[in-house]
C-alpha cells in the first residue's frame, strides 16, 4: 500500500465518467447472473469491468479505490471459479462493492483523502466470503507524507561560526589569549594594535629571566 497522497482532481476528471459508466455495467452483469446463477456468463462480464475499473485507478494512482475494485473483483472470481458459493450474502457484498466505488470517487472530487480505512468492514466482508484472512487498521494506514517538518534553526548555524568558535586547548576566546611569557597577544581586530611598552616588556621578560640564571655572571652586564 502506498502512503497517502492528494487527490489530482484533474486527473480524477478525466476518468471519473469512464469509471462511472464501466461501474454501471458491472452491477448490471451481476445483477442478471443473480436472477440465474447457472449462466456464469453475465459473471464474466462483471468481472471484466471490475478489472477494466482496478487498471484505470491504478494508472492514476487512486490506491484507496483500487483496493475496494480488487476485493470485489476477486471475490466475483470465488464465485465464478466455485470457491464461493453464489448465495444472497454473497451477492449483496458484491453489489456493496460497486456502489460504494461511486461514492467513494464523488467523495474525492469534494476533497476527501483516498483512504480505505472507513470501508474496512465491507473488505473484510469481501474477504471472508471466499476464505481471505482480515485487513488490519495497521496495513491501510496511509500517512501523509506531503507534510515535511520545519527547517532547522538557522540560530543555531549562527553559533558555529569561526568567530564564536574557541580554541581546543583554551576557555578563552582567542582574541583574549595570553602568550607564554604572560602578556596578551594581539587581539583578532586590525584596529587593536598592542602598545610599545607591552611589546617591549615582552621582549625584555624572556632576556632577564635568562640572565637571573646564570650564576656566577655579573649583574648587570649587559648594560656594559
Amino acid at each position: 500500500m502506498s502512503t497517502h497522497t492528494k487527490v489530482d482532481l484533474s486527473t480524477l476528471g478525466w476518468v471519473v465518467t469512464e469509471i462511472e459508466e464501466t461501474l454501471k455495467q458491472a452491477r448490471l452483469a451481476l445483477e442478471s447472473f443473480a436472477e440465474n446463477p447457472s449462466d456464469k456468463t453475465r459473471l464474466r462480464f462483471c468481472i471484466t469491468h471490475l478489472h477494466q475499473v482496478v487498471g484505470t485507478l491504478t494508472m492514476v494512482e487512486l490506491d484507496g479505490a483500487a483496493l475496494i475494485a480488487k476485493e470485489t473483483e476477486a471475490l466475483a472470481e470465488a464465485v465464478l471459479n466455485d470457491k464461493a458459493e453464489a448465495n444472497s450474502a454473497v451477492i449483496e457484498a458484491l453489489i456493496r462493492g460497486l456502489l460504494t466505488l461511486p461514492d467513494h470517487l464523488a467523495r474525492l472530487q469534494f476533497g476527501q483523502p483516498d483512504s480505505p480505512l472507513k470501508y474496512l468492514p465491507l473488505l473484510n466482508e469481501l474477504r471472508a466470503a471466499h476464505g481471505e484472512e482480515p485487513l488490519a487498521e495497521a496495513e491501510l494506514f496511509m500517512p501523509d507524507l506531503s507534510v515535511r517538518p520545519p527547517a532547522r534553526d538557522r540560530a543555531k548555524a549562527r553559533l558555529l561560526t569561526p568567530s564564536t568558535v574557541r580554541s581546543p586547548n583554551s576557555s578563552a576566546p582567542a582574541s583574549r589569549r595570553r602568550c607564554s611569557s604572560g602578556c596578551a597577544t594581539a587581539p583578532a581586530s586590525p584596529r587593536c594594535r598592542p602598545s610599545p611598552a607591552s611589546s617591549s616588556n615582552c621582549r625584555r621578560r624572556p632576556i632577564r629571566a635568562r640572565s637571573s640564571s646564570c650564576s656566577g655572571s655579573p649583574a648587570g652586564w649587559w648594560r656594559r
